[in-house]
């Protein structure tokens, strides 16, 4: 792969910011050796590169530490993986309020960390389950202590069990058809116009993909993300309106 066809692959104008990813990458194909990345990608990079490198029958993974991670490490050319990351569990006792998933992200931005070192955040009560690339984990427990007003404590989480599942809202919306401006529309609660500005501009990825199709057909159980808006889920059709509308079934991120 040379870096005309990484460019191509990930639909970016130059290597820019991947020119590491694309030396590993690189490195990993020329020589046949296993490489896993020391960085976490989003979704838009690393299912592009799954795919390529999965169609050319190279061996390649991504996780992330959650189930359905969004922000992932890459595996290339492993089969045994020893992955470099690590979930923490930030905990306050809620007696100043409550803090936001932006708010326990800054706070380790703060420290001059970069954001690819960081994977998915989940607020739960009064906790924030963080993947972290295990490198940076000794400087964040050292470091966290106080967010805001709050005490902050920090730990490692062992047990996978403790980390806390995906909280989803489900709505129930209608739409005339499956076409992408149609439920962008419902989903984000505009007008088609608008949907079809969001989707012709880029903001709307369908599968972790950008998507600027504005009558693309989506399936079932297909993720559209809206930045700005949030993620969800198309699950089922659950019916039919009197009008012959179609009534879907939403699980919406919370």
């Amino acid at each position: 792969m040379n870096k005309k066809e990484f460019i191509s692959i990930l639909g970016v104008d130059d290597i820019g910011e991947y020119s590491n990813l694309y030396n590993k990458i690189s490195l990993s194909l020329e020589r046949e050796i296993p490489i896993v990345t020391n960085e976490f990608y989003s979704p838009v990079v690393w299912t592009k590169l799954l795919e390529y490198l999965q169609g050319i029958g190279i061996n390649s993974v991504a996780e992330g530490g959650f189930t359905d991670s969004e922000r992932r490490i890459l595996a290339i050319n492993c089969y045994s993986i020893d992955w470099p990351f690590e979930i923490i569990q930030l905990s306050y006792n809620g007696k100043f309020g409550t803090l936001a998933h932006r708010d326990f992200l800054g706070a380790i931005l703060s420290l001059g960390i970069k954001r690819e070192k960081i994977g998915d955040l989940r607020v739960k009560d009064f906790s924030c389950f963080v993947a972290i690339h295990s490198d940076i984990k000794d400087y964040i427990v050292s470091n966290v202590t106080k967010i805001g007003r709050h005490s902050v404590s920090v730990k490692t989480v062992a047990n996978p069990e403790d980390i806390p599942a995906v909280d989803f809202e489900e709505v129930i919306i209608q739409v005339a058809s499956m076409r992408l401006d149609t439920i962008v529309a419902s989903i984000s609660r505009k007008s088609r116009n608008d949907a079809m500005d969001l989707i012709s501009n880029g903001s709307v990825l369908l599968n972790y993909k950008e998507n600027r199709n504005k009558s693309t057909e989506v399936k079932l159980n297909s993720t559209i993300t809206i930045r700005g808006t949030g993620k969800f889920i198309i699950v089922d059709i659950v019916g039919k309106t009197k009008s012959d509308n179609l009534k879907l079934m939403v699980k919406k991120y919370k």
